[in-house]
């Protein structure tokens, strides 16, 4: 999910809607699904966000 791009948009619409404000939510931004996987299995990231079209099941 790119800073500024689409989905960054709607994620941080909805928690605007929801009463959350997004200033109080630490995000961290990769360039691709090969970045974010490790920071997710080490645990230096908690959630992660991706399209799914990226994803291989």
């Amino acid at each position: 999910m790119g800073k500024g791009l689409t989905p960054d948009i709607t994620v941080q619409s909805i928690l605007t809607d929801k009463g959350i404000d997004p200033v109080s939510i630490n995000f961290n931004y990769v360039n691709s699904t090969s970045e974010l996987i490790p920071l997710l299995a080490t645990g230096k990231v908690d959630t992660g966000l991706c399209q799914s079209q990226h994803l291989q099941c």
